[in-house]
């Protein structure tokens, strides 16, 4: 089972960027600057107390990252492929910047693969 994290900064933060604009956003709501950074940079720009960002947004029925990332995205709109999805809050499609679990370790979604990333997890 691959679990997937999503940064919701962008959900949360509409109004604000609206009247701040993006850098006066980013520079007072750090989930919103990660949430820009990483989904430009990926893991480059990702650092491991930014974790607390990220909420768990669905359970994939997948063994391999690769075919999570193909599951989750589904481009053909398969049901079998819904299936495999417990979908736990809203979402997007599986990009740049998401995290995904698989087992004990933490992977970014990169703009080409997945990079293993170490996260600082408060409160668990």
């Amino acid at each position: 089972m691959i679990h997937l994290y999503q940064n919701k900064a962008l959900d949360h933060y509409h109004v604000e960027i609206n009247q701040l604009g993006w850098s006066g956003a980013e520079a007072k709501y750090p989930p919103l600057k990660a949430c820009q950074d990483t989904r430009s940079k990926g893991a480059e720009a990702f650092e491991p107390g930014q974790f607390v960002f990220y909420t768990l947004v669905a359970k994939i029925d997948a063994t391999e990252l690769e075919d999570a990332f193909y599951v989750q995205n589904n481009p053909f709109g398969y049901e079998d492929l819904e299936d495999r999805i417990e979908r736990l809050d809203s979402q997007h499609s599986m990009s740049v910047g998401d995290i995904v679990k698989k087992g004990p370790e933490y992977f970014m979604v990169d703009p080409m693969g997945f990079t293993k990333i170490q996260i600082t997890q408060t409160g668990a």
